[in-house]
């Protein structure tokens, strides 16, 4: 979780990204337009303040409408989803011995912080041609993306055959894109989504005109049966020679970028838009920076670091899991000094005077004076010692570990010092 102040800025910078992506008929547009050039020198209004919160460029977000396509609109296309990866290898070994079907195989792929696509088609089991195409850095675009340019480029790939084709097969590894095409509502890519349907829609006309045609030159032939287009799941990494062709030419955008004009759609020759997606992305990860890099610059990182040089991470929060809530906030109060011990309380002055309510003047009370000197907790000590014998004077073992946080718990306890509820009889605290 992170500190309250980077948490309200993120949201503002969620709100503002949100917002700049509202279509042109959206009635607040007009006024977010206006609202993202920057302050006013008097009476600023909350929408400016919520865009001067954010450093990224809103101006360049793609809009999302609220419905990428008429919901009621028949799909050009139907979805295969096997349900096991052996019934999906199976059915890709069956496509690529049909001679009457084309297959494509496209993928999307990460890697060294930039977004690449790549597409390969197959007929008679043989690679005929393939496309592949740089988007840009994984700050503007997603891998998700990628599958759905992957996708488009595969479409294209598809229309420049220059047959008839019964069956088009678009085959890629991610269920998530595969299912997308079919979703209609607001959600990042659906432009993308959205040119893929016209693509599609122009490849099947494409394919009737090619039978009519055929038809019109010879009497005999009787083409009845359009163009079905599929798409399918292939299961990733699993030595299918066209799903690893795919992800190599996606890979290779990012090398050695884009294919040439001729083989990508029209749409493609432009800079894509930021994706909003990417953008929230950026926007927490710029968060948890400066919430880390506060929590390094201040003095309580100089006490736990000895203790857990990564906190925050998860790792404390496996070690806390277990405990209840007193427990963690005397974890956590142990760790950085800010504790209900007389040193401390007297230096935020809720104490009179810093010294051991037991041994008296010129005895500061501190943690190390209540674990390992004060005489009045010895018994309890002793007991503390015997669990851990000499990991007791290590701050990384009784602080650090889950064996020494417990045992080092149940000491405080028995001192009674510090108020931590008290133990039922499973060991668990009542508040």
């Amino acid at each position: 979780m992170l500190p309250i102040k980077e948490t309200l800025c993120l949201t503002c910078q969620k709100a503002a990204a949100r917002l700049a992506s509202l279509p042109a008929t959206h009635p607040l547009s007009k006024f977010v337009k206006r609202a993202s050039r920057g302050l006013l020198q008097r009476h600023n209004a909350p929408l400016h303040c919520i865009f001067h919160s954010i450093d990224s460029k809103v101006d360049d977000l793609k809009a999302i409408t609220p419905a990428s396509r008429n919901p009621n609109a028949t799909n050009p296309f139907t979805i295969s989803i096997e349900e096991s990866k052996m019934l999906a290898k199976e059915a890709d070994n069956n496509s690529n011995g049909n001679s009457e079907q084309v297959v494509v195989y496209t993928d999307g792929s990460g890697m060294e912080g930039m977004i690449g696509a790549g597409a390969v088609l197959y007929r008679d089991g043989v690679r005929i041609r393939s496309a592949r195409f740089l988007l840009g850095e994984d700050m503007e675009h997603t891998v998700h993306e990628g599958e759905l340019v992957g996708i488009a480029l595969g479409v294209q790939l598809a229309k420049m055959e220059r047959i008839v084709i019964p069956h088009i097969k678009i085959s890629l590894d991610n269920q998530a894109a595969i299912q997308g095409m079919e979703n209609v509502s607001a959600k990042a890519g659906q432009h993308i989504i959205r040119k893929i349907h016209r693509a599609i829609d122009k490849l099947r006309n494409d394919q009737k005109h090619r039978r009519e045609l055929v038809e019109a030159s010879d009497n005999e032939t009787r083409i009845n049966r359009s163009t079905q287009i599929t798409l399918t799941w292939v299961p990733g990494h699993e030595g299918i020679e066209g799903n690893k062709a795919a992800d190599e030419e996606a890979k290779k955008a990012i090398t050695d970028g884009s294919s040439t004009a001729a083989t990508l759609p029209p749409w493609m020759k432009d800079t894509l838009l930021q994706n909003i997606s990417a953008l929230r992305q950026e926007l927490k990860l710029a968060a948890r920076k400066s919430a880390h890099n506060k929590w390094k610059s201040s003095a309580r990182y100089d006490r736990t670091r000895p203790i857990d040089e990564t906190m925050p991470s998860n790792k404390y929060l496996q070690i806390t899991d277990e405990l209840m809530r007193a427990e963690a906030v005397a974890l956590i109060q142990l760790r950085t000094g800010h504790i209900g011990l007389n040193k401390h309380l007297n230096h935020i002055n809720r104490a009179d005077a810093p010294w051991c309510p037991h041994c008296g003047e010129g005895n500061a009370e501190n943690i190390t004076h209540l674990l390992h000197i004060c005489p009045a907790y010895n018994a309890a000590r002793a007991k503390w010692e015997g669990a851990l014998r000499e990991k007791t004077r290590e701050p990384v073992e009784i602080l650090g570990t889950k064996e020494g946080i417990k045992e080092t718990l149940k000491f405080i306890r028995r001192t009674g010092r510090l108020k931590m509820g008290r133990e039922d009889t499973n060991g668990r605290e009542r508040e």
